[in-house]
């Protein structure tokens, strides 16, 4: 059976789409991002038809301290699935032997109608654009996400096998206030551009992260926030 397949097995109903989140790394702090951007879309995604199904290529004892550690509460698919989702998605990195950050959306019949790799941040592909792919598929709502459940607090001793969500919103707040602060040394527009996508895209992610700081505020040159 191809991971599509196993994908659609894996629903709740059998008339919805499917959002494949794949992960590169509980470790890594984009992934961490864009978990937390598919947990804040969800709801979103649901009322357009689709579920979420999250894979990532880690022990099931670190899977189970990732999801504590990130309050997801999308089902995680297993790791001896992900190998093949992302080869399936084009999101598989040969010479490291993991995926790479991405979404595949997967219409009810099995054919992947879209997908995003998210690898290089300063990248064309907009996950936000996930919600408005799914109105052309003309779905009924999916059954609504389980509530996601708040996140654990951080252990005195760090978890160096998964990201800290604070850590990770502090590191991708530093990238971003490089993004900002490099985008009009670029001598051309379409260097501009590129820069200029990494600061939407670490954006969604650090709403994600912490919904209370705005994405408009502007990050100074050390990653602080300048109201």
């Amino acid at each position: 059976m191809t991971a599509a397949g196993e994908l659609l097995a894996a629903r709740t109903a059998s008339h919805t789409a499917v959002v494949a989140v794949v992960l590169r790394s509980a470790r890594w702090p984009y992934s961490c991002g864009l978990a937390h951007f598919a947990r804040q879309q969800a709801q979103e995604w649901a009322a357009a038809g689709a579920e979420v199904l999250v894979g990532v290529d880690e022990p099931p004892q670190r899977l189970q301290r990732m999801a504590a550690a990130w309050g997801l509460s999308a089902r995680l698919l297993p790791a001896a699935l992900v190998e093949r989702l992302a080869r399936e998605l084009d999101l598989w990195d040969g010479p490291t032997g993991r995926a790479d950050d991405g979404i595949g959306l997967l219409a009810p019949d099995g054919a992947w109608i879209a997908r995003w790799d998210l690898t290089d941040p300063f990248g064309e592909p907009d996950p936000a654009t996930v919600l408005s792919a799914l109105p052309h598929l003309g779905l009924p709502p999916a059954p609504p996400p389980p509530a996601a459940p708040v996140a654990a607090p951080a252990a005195g001793i760090p978890d160096r096998g998964v990201c800290d969500p604070a850590a990770a919103a502090q590191a991708l707040r530093r990238a971003r206030a490089s993004a900002v602060r490099t985008t009009p040394l670029m001598d051309t527009p379409s260097a501009a551009a590129r820069t200029e996508r990494a600061v939407r895209l670490l954006g969604h992610y650090l709403d994600a992260l912490d919904p209370r700081a705005s994405d408009t505020r502007t990050p100074d040159p050390t990653g602080k926030v300048r109201h």
